[in-house]
């Protein structure tokens, strides 16, 4: 099992260190990934708990990942190569809702096809290859071609969503600036205490949080509840109410218009 490691630290590039830089890559980046509170926090808020979860499972399984590689242990009785492949996972996850924010499903049942069939086919590419950057991109691209298309859609419909300008431009510079650091970070070898890929964890996050504040409407942000509708098919449609009183109240199951 430690051969097995050694040799996986060994191709991915990976360069240990010790003492005082050990402390210091830890806070780098592992403790970095902290900064995706702001955004979790803003999804729940939001309404959009699903995200919001992902998010945490994100932030802890990257956080233990790094910890577990900078000081060359296991956690739980699972080295840094598991924790890595289930950073991926969530990390994908999260990528995938965040591109989806772009052109949003307006449809409870349309979120909740999205989130399984994003949930699956990231599971199965990092589960069939994980270290194969093409089953790692794939996924990304997949779902950045179905928001261009839903966005086509939507405008072609008159239904094009609307966006908060500022939050838009530092979107867009947050982006660049996570590509960026992203870039100079995967050479793991030449990556002082992680300080790049650290800086990929603030700049990603960054960005997270303006997407989860992109959507607007004539009366501020947009939340869930105004506008994920309940299919009258559904069989917990009639009990909404009873279930869900307070989405109810605000109009969660008629199109964000109050019964009268």
């Amino acid at each position: 099992m430690k051969a097995a490691t050694a040799k996986k630290v060994v191709q991915m590039g990976w360069k240990s260190v010790k003492g005082y830089d050990c402390f210091l890559q830890c806070i780098f980046s592992g403790v970095t990934n902290i900064c995706m509170l702001p955004s979790i926090i803003r999804s729940y808020q939001s309404g959009y708990t699903f995200e919001a979860t992902i998010g945490i499972f994100t932030m802890i399984t990257s956080s233990i990942y790094h910890f577990t590689q900078t000081l060359e242990c296991t956690f739980l009785g699972v080295d840094e190569g598991k924790w890595h492949q289930m950073d991926n996972v969530f990390a994908l996850c999260n990528f995938c809702f965040v591109v989806a924010e772009i052109a949003p499903v307006r449809t409870r049942v349309g979120r909740e096809l999205w989130h399984s069939v994003c949930v699956g086919v990231i599971v199965i590419a990092q589960i069939m290859k994980p270290w194969d950057v093409r089953y790692t991109i794939g996924p990304l691209l997949a779902a950045a071609l179905f928001s261009l298309c839903h966005f086509i859609y939507l405008a072609r419909k008159d239904k094009r969503p609307k966006f908060d300008t500022w939050q838009s431009v530092m979107a867009l510079l947050s982006l660049c600036g996570a590509i960026f650091f992203f870039i100079r970070g995967l050479d793991d070898h030449n990556d002082w205490l992680r300080l790049n890929h650290g800086m990929w964890h603030v700049f990603v996050s960054l960005f997270a949080y303006c997407v989860c504040g992109l959507s607007r409407s004539a009366d501020g942000p947009v939340h869930a509840r105004d506008y994920l509708e309940v299919p009258p098919h559904c069989a917990y449609a009639c009990s909404f109410k009873k279930v869900f009183p307070v989405c109810a109240e605000n109009g969660g199951s008629n199109g964000g218009k109050k019964e009268q």
